[in-house]
């Protein structure tokens, strides 16, 4: 299970990763260019709405069924948080509280919603954090079946 859990936090690691980049390609492809992606967001909305919410559960569920420890599988739970509260904080409430709507912001809502970016890097920041605790969970385990046969051989 500890690998499977390596293996899911590379992955919630990678895609949040992915996920700066894919609002770079919408950023940069407003008004979108013939290309394919006339709405520039569409994956990265998709990403952040599909993808990412359920590679945050499969993190939770491989931290605890690897006994990653409290902590480890709290910083899993945040990662899901932070997820909800982006979709929620960062895009709905400040439309839903101003009247805007996503093509006419107001003010109030563009300062609210730049928010988002910030929880986004916040979001890469703990996602590093669960994969290097994961993989030091996997070599710890390591460590541990290459230094039996040694303990072993010298009690002999």
């Amino acid at each position: 299970m500890r690998k499977a859990f390596l293996v899911v936090a590379a992955l919630m690691a990678a895609d949040v990763i992915a996920q700066l980049y894919l609002a770079g390609v919408g950023a940069f492809n407003v008004g979108g260019r013939g290309d394919g992606l006339e709405d520039g967001f569409a994956v990265h909305a998709m990403n952040g709405r599909v993808v990412m919410p359920a590679l945050a559960l499969a993190l939770i569920l491989f931290a605890a069924l690897a006994r990653a420890g409290r902590a480890t599988i709290w910083l899993a739970i945040v990662i899901l948080l932070f997820v909800a509260f982006v979709q929620a904080f960062a895009i709905l409430i400040p439309l839903m509280l101003t009247g805007s709507t996503i093509d006419r912001m107001s003010v109030g809502a563009v300062w609210a919603a730049a928010v988002h970016p910030i929880t986004g890097l916040a979001l890469i920041a703990i996602s590093i954090v669960v994969l290097v605790r994961a993989y030091r969970l996997v070599r710890r385990g390591r460590l541990r079946e290459v230094a039996r046969p040694t303990q072993a051989a010298r009690a002999s």
